[in-house]
């Protein structure tokens, strides 16, 4: 599998397609192109990840966002991957938590993320627990925590 990758990532029009993105000398930050088709776009989500560390797929719908995890998976992207299918409070919440504390992802999520209301970073704050070893934790807390 990664020689078909590395071969379809070296091919002119891609190698050139790569170069325009990652470099600065883009006029915006969005580049259009015409359709990929079949797996060459996770090849080439692949390809980008090796050189961008936060890429973020805006897809049209659940279904989609569940090939591209196959697909990426596949290619061993596993690790990095970040699924958002549903806009909860707590699912948002988590994700964005995890956004926090990784330096490197890809982020699968439906166009409905533009739609949803995200949390500030002050009540995110406030509403994530912090629990580390060698902490205090009293037990109401921990009743309060566990919400019981």
């Amino acid at each position: 599998m990664n020689y078909i990758v590395k071969e379809f990532l070296n091919t002119r029009v891609i190698k050139t397609f790569l170069g325009i993105i990652t470099s600065k000398w883009a006029e915006s930050s969005t580049s259009y192109i015409s359709p990929l088709y079949g797996s060459s776009k996770s090849f080439l989500i692949n390809g980008l990840f090796s050189r961008e560390n936060q890429i973020v797929l805006l897809l049209p719908d659940s279904k989609a966002v569940d090939e591209y995890k196959v697909e990426l998976t596949v290619l061993g992207l596993s690790d990095s991957l970040l699924i958002l299918n549903e806009y909860r409070a707590e699912t948002l919440q988590e994700i964005l938590t995890e956004i926090t504390k990784r330096d490197k992802f890809i982020l699968l999520t439906t166009l409905n993320i533009l739609n949803c209301e995200l949390p500030s970073s002050r009540n995110l704050g406030e509403q994530t627990t912090h629990i580390q070893t060698g902490d205090n934790l009293a037990y109401g807390d921990l009743i309060g925590y566990l919400n019981l």
